[in-house]
């Protein structure tokens, strides 16, 4: 995931093993979801572009659904 803090577009790469469907959720820090993209992975490398544009600056955490796997990385979201 990348840029940490980022201005309002986040890219988050990962590789996976298999197809399927993928959920991307944000939360607030209260755990309230500011925030969601449903994808379809592909076998290999995959890349998403979110457009935080909508939220108000403040650290989040963004979710990764796919399969039986969750992943959670905490990012932070200022405007210049």
């Amino acid at each position: 995931m990348y840029p940490n803090p980022t201005t309002g577009y986040l890219t988050v790469e990962y590789y996976s093993n298999n197809t399927g469907a993928l959920q991307l959720n944000v939360f607030d820090m209260a755990g309230k979801k500011a925030f969601n993209q449903s994808g379809n992975a592909v076998t290999g490398n995959n890349s998403y572009k979110l457009d935080l544009h909508s939220l108000l600056p403040g650290s989040y955490m963004l979710e990764v659904n796919y399969n039986t796997e969750v992943s959670r990385i905490k990012f932070v979201l200022v405007r210049n």
